[in-house]
């Protein structure tokens, strides 16, 4: 029989589902798509779990494997939240309605990434309506980024890159594949349990999307259209604030989340908007480019494939595909964490199958119709041909 595989993801925003059996993709859907409420992640996605299912023409007890990202979960499974503790969650709940905590501050504290020390994982899938035999997985956020990229290609060989507002502990990760062979040059499983730096582009983004007056995680295009009308007279100040290494590690000097907004505020304040917008869009090229040519300096391939939020701003995309010496850049449609259960699917069969049978189950997205899978460098043939999954 073949394995029902489901993929959620259960962040502060993007909130999804992914069904798949075996190899196969059989539905997916955003949780915002159900409830109307854009980037919706405000409870647990179930809307999304029972409609992907639906579509797949299945029940939560047909699932043989469930794949969480290291996310929100309610409060109540959580092992000793009791005391002050307990008096504190049960205060965020009523004046914020936020019935979930973070799993990664609890692995944090513990210092484990063993889910199951400080979460009742049995006892929230038999409410979830799962079976108590199913198999239970906690996926990596960046590798959930990084995997469809190369699932969906036809490559032999590639660079992975992803970069976001944060995952699992890092902003950014990079691998590298070629002769068969799939490494993490940075941003893998072994960081974490380490203290997160602030070193995101992303974040930076946001941080300036709200100085302008707009949602962060979910403004960031109005910024990215802002900036064609503006000029970079803040990108001095900005760029100082971030370094690029040999090896095409992005570093950042801020100390916190607050710092980050605090900084762009003032920016801001003595800017036009088009110019701030500008400002921080020519950063953002400029160091990721930057990035890129060194990784690819130090890690030769043809073909890149990217994810994770960073990679929804399409100008950034076009600097890339026409500055690199690649043949082939391919962004994965549901780039931003809607994308995490497909990833988060592949992961668990990845270290299910091992490496040589994932590859040899790939499913390019141009032997699915709807034209080509990846955005061709040679500028006579179209820009970027897309299968959309959505």
């Amino acid at each position: 029989m073949t394995p029902l595989v489901l993929g959620v993801h259960t962040g502060p925003h993007d909130g999804a589902a992914a069904v798949f059996e075996d190899y196969t993709l059989k539905a997916a859907i955003q949780q915002e798509r159900l409830s109307r409420d854009k980037g919706d992640g405000r409870s647990h996605p179930n809307l999304a779990i029972d409609e992907a299912l639906s579509i797949a023409g299945v029940s939560r007890r047909d699932v043989d494997v469930i794949a969480y990202s290291r996310s929100l979960f309610p409060t109540r499974y959580f092992r000793d939240v009791n005391g002050l503790r307990w008096l504190r969650e049960q205060f965020r709940t009523y004046l914020g309605n936020k019935p979930r905590i973070y799993m990664l501050p609890e692995m944090m504290r513990l210092h484990t990434t063993e889910i199951g020390r400080f979460f009742d994982v049995e006892a929230f899938q038999r409410d979830s309506g799962f079976r108590s035999d199913a198999t239970v997985y906690f996926y990596n956020h960046h590798e959930a980024h990084a995997l469809p990229a190369l699932f969906y290609s036809p490559w032999d060989d590639a660079l992975l890159v992803t970069a976001d507002g944060g995952g699992d502990t890092v902003h950014y990760s990079q691998r590298h594949f070629g002769n068969g062979r799939l490494s993490t040059i940075y941003g893998g499983e072994d960081l974490t349990l380490t203290p997160p730096t602030e070193d995101s582009l992303g974040k930076a983004y946001g941080a300036v999307t709200k100085a302008l007056g707009f949602r962060r995680v979910r403004h960031e295009g109005k910024v990215t259209g802002l900036a064609a009308r503006g000029q970079p007279t803040q990108v001095a100040r900005i760029a100082a604030r971030f370094s690029v290494d040999e090896r095409g590690r992005i570093y950042g000097d801020f100390k916190s989340d607050r710092e980050i907004y605090a900084f762009m505020n003032e920016l801001a304040a003595s800017s036009s908007r088009e110019d701030m917008a500008c400002s921080i869009q020519t950063v953002l090229e400029d160091t990721m480019l930057t990035s890129m040519q060194r990784l690819l300096a130090q890690n030769p391939a043809r073909h890149l494939g990217v994810a994770g939020g960073v990679f929804a701003n399409v100008k950034l995309n076009r600097v890339l595909a026409e500055q690199l010496p690649i043949d082939e850049l391919f962004i994965f449609p549901a780039m931003g964490d809607e994308g995490l259960p497909i990833g988060g699917a592949l992961a668990y069969l990845l270290e299910r199958d091992g490496l040589p049978r994932w590859l040899d189950c790939r499913q390019p997205l141009g032997d699915r119709g709807g034209g080509a899978s990846a955005w061709p460098h040679d500028r006579s043939r179209c820009a970027r041909r897309l299968r959309v999954l959505r």
